[in-house]
C-alpha cells in the first residue's frame, strides 16, 4: 500500500518535521542504545530498549517524507510505511523490525523472559548499523534535516 493510501485510509498524517525535531529524535535514540548497553538490565527490557531506538530511527525517516503514523497501531503503520519509502532490497530488514515488534509486545503485555541474549545481541547490531543506513539516507535526501 502506498503511503498515499495509507494517508486517506487515516493510517499515516501530514506531519512537518523540523532540523530540530530530528536532533530530538536522534538524542532519544542514543540515549535508548547507551541504556541498553547498561548491565543489570533482563534481556526483556535491553531489547525492548532497542526496538525503541529502532522504532524512532524509522520514526525519523518517515517525518522527513512528510508523515506520522496515527495513534492506532503506529508501529504496524511505521514499518509498513518504511517498506514503501526504502528500496525493495531492504524489505527484509524491514521485516526483521517488524518481527522484532511482535516479539517486543509479547515480553511487555504478555509473557516476562521470552527474548534471548543472542536475540538481544542480534537487535542490538542491526539497529545500530540501522541507524548509521538511516541517517545516510536523511543526509543525502532531506540534508535540511540533517545533524550530525
Amino acid at each position: 500500500m502506498t503511503l498515499e493510501n495509507w494517508l486517506s485510509i487515516g493510517k499515516l498524517k501530514k506531519h512537518t518535521t523540523s532540523k530540530e525535531e530530528m536532533e530530538a529524535i536522534f538524542g532519544l535514540i542514543r540515549r535508548d542504545l547507551k541504556d541498553a548497553s547498561l548491565s543489570g538490565l533482563s534481556q526483556d527490557r535491553k531489547f525492548n530498549i532497542t526496538y525503541n531506538a529502532a522504532f524512532q530511527t524509522a520514526l525519523a525517516l518517515l517525518f522527513c517524507y512528510g508523515y506520522v503514523p496515527a495513534s492506532e497501531s503506529h508501529h504496524y503503520i511505521t514499518w509498513q510505511a518504511l517498506k514503501e519509502i526504502l528500496p525493495k532490497d531492504k524489505s527484509g530488514l524491514v521485516n526483521y523490525f517488524d518481527g522484532c515488534r511482535k516479539k517486543r509486545n509479547i515480553s511487555d503485555y504478555d509473557k516476562a523472559g521470552t527474548i534471548s541474549e543472542k536475540e538481544t545481541k542480534e537487535l542490538y547490531e542491526e539497529t545500530k548499523n540501522f541507524v548509521i543506513f538511516i541517517k545516510k539516507v536523511i543526509k543525502d535526501s532531506f540534508p535540511e534535516y540533517f545533524s550530525p
